[in-house]
């Protein structure tokens, strides 16, 4: 059974629980704390959203039990040379709907999955150019090699291009889009389920699909999926009988379903890598991402060096020479600095507030406003993504140099 194919793939969490069934259940009613919130695969990369529409759509490639990569609507590849691979297609495999699988859905998905709005930009490189050499044969070349090409496909399903031209679904649809495209709410993939019905945030039906080309490795008929977000009441369902599994467990509740007759739960070790950074979605994001922990930075630091300045008595540099706007005046340093080889009298004023820390503050408030707009889809930063790095280490140089030698001693 291929991961993309099995319910249980969707888990990251360590606990599921099952309910006893029987051996001859065609029905499966499964419960997650998320929703199904669009059923066009390009909309959300979330672990729980690409393994339901595992379900229906399908990549050239796949995983396995063992999660290595296995042929899918690909049947088999060969790399050409070291920057260029060529894809057989799996000949004979039709949508839902009866289009047939061709050359022509691979190109179509490709440019797809890599325009505006998508959520899948970085599965498909951006100097990938897919050619069509028949209509069951596909070759992409690259600008350099990428040994690891066919691992980032596993979550990029393949659309029908037909079915996206005739209900106006060429263009994916964004995760921030208020009003429901036709792929958002309707499927057509060629995997092993089809959706009979989907009520977003309430229930999701999925049927057997009977002319997939794969062979099945279950007993299931249908697959009722309901979202319930408390943990209290999705526990409650699962021992009352009204569901068979849910995802995630609560730790509280562990004991307790083990404990009851009617379920059990599943447990197991996983290899997680956290990674820390203040610098966030490398997409749109990081835009916004590289600014903020740059300017919490400076606002530490310029602080820093104006309680220096004060303890000694002079006056508080300012970089920006916008005091008079955001800070107030600078006062002057003391007339009586005190005796020589004395410290110099304590300025009674505020580091923070004849600081710097308040254009940050106001620099911040600014960049969270457009944080906000750009997820909302109001501005779009990928063109100039590659050249802020360069200019706020310029920046930065200049800011932190030009604050170091104005809050020195002469």
């Amino acid at each position: 059974m291929l991961v993309s194919q099995n319910l249980f793939a969707a888990a990251t969490a360590c606990f599921v629980a099952l309910a006893c069934l029987p051996a001859s259940a065609q029905t499966l009613r499964y419960a997650n704390q998320g929703e199904l919130k669009s059923l066009d695969p390009y909309t959300l990369k979330e672990t729980t959203t690409i393994a339901h529409h595992g379900h229906v759509y399908e990549g050239l490639v796949a995983r396995d039990k063992e999660l290595k990569i296995v042929p899918a609507l690909a049947e088999s590849w060969e790399t050409v040379s070291p920057t260029k691979w060529r894809f057989h297609l799996r000949k004979g495999v039709k949508f839902h709907n009866g289009d047939p699988f061709t050359a022509d859905d691979v190109l179509f998905s490709a440019e797809r999955v890599r325009a505006k709005g998508s959520n899948f930009l970085s599965n498909v490189p951006a100097d990938a150019k897919f050619s069509k050499v028949d209509d069951y044969t596909v070759d992409v070349t690259l600008d350099s090699p990428n040994p690891i090409l066919t691992s980032q496909w596993d979550g990029w399903y393949i659309m029908d291009k037909k079915w996206c031209e005739e209900n106006n679904s060429v263009a994916p649809t964004p995760a921030a889009a208020t009003t429901p495209s036709f792929a958002s709410l309707h499927e057509n993939g060629t995997g092993p389920f089809m959706i009979e019905s989907h009520q977003p945030g309430v229930k999701t039906v999925f049927k057997v699909n009977p002319n997939w080309w794969g062979k099945p490795e279950h007993n299931l008929k249908e697959i009722i999926f309901t979202p319930i977000g408390s943990d209290a009441t999705r526990v409650a369902a699962l021992l009352s009988g009204e569901v068979d599994v849910i995802e995630p467990v609560p730790i509280q509740d562990i004991s307790r379903v083990d404990s009851s007759p009617n379920g059990q739960v599943m447990k197991g070790f996983i290899h997680v890598l956290i990674f820390a950074s203040l610098i966030w979605a490398a997409d749109r994001a990081s835009f916004f991402g590289i600014f903020i922990p740059f300017f919490i930075f400076y606002m530490v630091f310029d602080a820093y060096k104006s309680a220096h300045a004060i303890e000694r008595g002079e006056p508080v540099p300012d970089p920006f020479g916008l005091e008079a706007t955001f800070a107030g005046p600078r006062p002057a340093p003391p007339s009586n600095p005190g005796a020589p080889g004395e410290p110099a009298p304590l300025v009674e004023q505020s580091a923070l507030g004849h600081s710097n820390a308040p254009i940050g503050a106001v620099v911040l408030i600014i960049l969270g406003l457009l944080f906000l707009l750009d997820n909302a889809g109001m501005f779009h930063f990928h063109w100039i993504g590659r050249l802020w790095p360069v200019i706020l280490i310029v920046i930065g140089v200049w800011l932190f140099a030009r604050r170091w030698n104005l809050g020195r001693p002469a």
